[in-house]
């Protein structure tokens, strides 16, 4: 005899871009999502003039007179972002230590969202379920919201919510 059993799992979703960060949980699908947490960083707003206000230094290179500025790796602007992504995948490392969520989706503008993904731990990644490069940063509560349920419509749908067993 076959019998359909009903799978739940608490779901965090973190919407983030540069400038700030909004998680959000789900624990059954009827309940539906609800905001637990805004993190804003204003850092992420500033411009790379006001972040660096000194100019890159100048090198001689050994083989002529020529000078030139030395370029990192990343812009102050990135490395800001980034920074910012190592904090939140802390956060989220945070919570799957307390075990405050079993499943996560993460939803940034790709950027941001890569710097997310490389900042996780191994076993914080191995929870998440979905990966949206969506900037929703422009978006009232309401509106990320209903842009969300839609979206972990069709996610519950592949996951399996339910198994016949």
């Amino acid at each position: 005899m076959q019998r359909l059993v009903i799978v739940y799992y608490r779901l965090w979703i973190l919407v983030a871009d540069r400038s700030q960060a909004r998680l959000f949980q789900r624990n059954k699908p009827q309940d539906g999502i609800h905001l637990i947490q805004k993190l804003d960083h204003p850092e992420g707003r500033m411009k790379e003039r006001e972040i660096n206000s000194d100019r890159p230094g100048r090198a001689f290179h050994s083989a002529d007179i020529q000078r030139s500025g030395y370029s990192p790796d990343l812009s102050a602007t990135d490395q800001v972002g980034k920074s910012f992504a190592q904090s939140l995948a802390a956060l989220l490392d945070q919570g799957r230590n307390q075990s405050r969520y079993e499943r996560i989706v993460l939803v940034a503008a790709p950027r941001m969202l890569g710097w997310i993904r490389d900042s996780l731990s191994d076993l914080t990644q191995a929870l998440v379920i979905e990966s949206w490069d969506k900037d929703l940063s422009y978006l009232s509560e309401d509106q990320v919201i209903e842009y969300l349920e839609k979206g972990l419509k069709d996610i519950d749908s592949r996951v399996g919510l339910s198994k016949v067993i």
